[in-house]
């Protein structure tokens, strides 16, 4: 008996495991291919990244567990793709990837130009 408690039990984790992921996929917003979305405050800008001007970025990331890894690949300021929407006074910073990997930045990292960078990946 307690046997088939555990397997109904089991069962109904599932099922609801499936709907909380039915619904976090169907709640989570397209951004086209190619392109970013920028939200400050109540506006969403999505900026089409073959308008933005990359340089080659060669240095250190540090993740958020302190592990370094060695960068040589096209990037752009942080602070250039926020001027380009308009956006030039702000405090921290939330930067979330594709794979939904995020980063926090203060506006004095962001105002550096030797800090943050959105590094272009071939995927």
């Amino acid at each position: 008996m307690k046997k088939h408690k555990a397997v109904i039990f089991i069962g109904i984790l599932l099922i609801i495991t499936g709907i909380m992921a039915l619904v976090h996929f169907n709640t989570r917003k397209e951004v086209p291919e190619g392109a970013i979305e920028v939200s400050f405050g109540e506006e969403t800008y999505i900026v089409d990244i073959n308008e933005l001007e990359f340089e080659q970025v060669t240095g250190t990331r540090v993740d958020g567990k302190g592990e370094e890894m060695a960068v040589d690949a096209p990037g752009i300021l942080l602070k250039n793709v926020l001027a380009g929407v308009g956006i030039t006074e702000f405090g921290n910073v939330s930067v979330v990837a594709d794979d939904a990997y995020s980063a926090k930045v203060s506006a004095e990292e962001v105002n550096d130009d030797l800090k943050a960078y959105l590094i272009q990946e071939e995927g």
